[in-house]
């Protein structure tokens, strides 16, 4: 949910929340959680065929945070 909400709506979910910032960056700490993350960029663009589809809300923003993902920062 993470990725796609950064992705498709330009919300980012760790920046507005800052006890699940804390909360994702223990749980990135630990190898079991490591061992089957995801990157955005593999999250976002396997999604869509699974789900029918995803869409960006085409704000500034969305679009801003789609290029981040998809060419790096």
């Amino acid at each position: 949910m993470n990725a796609s909400l950064f992705y498709y709506k330009g919300y980012d979910l760790r920046m507005e929340h800052p006890k699940l910032h804390t909360w994702f960056s223990n749980l990135e700490l630990l190898d079991q959680y490591r061992g089957i993350m995801s990157d955005y960029s593999t999250h976002v663009h396997d999604l869509p065929p699974q789900m029918g589809s995803c869409h960006s809300n085409k704000s500034c923003k969305s679009i801003e945070c789609q290029n981040i993902v998809d060419n790096g920062p």
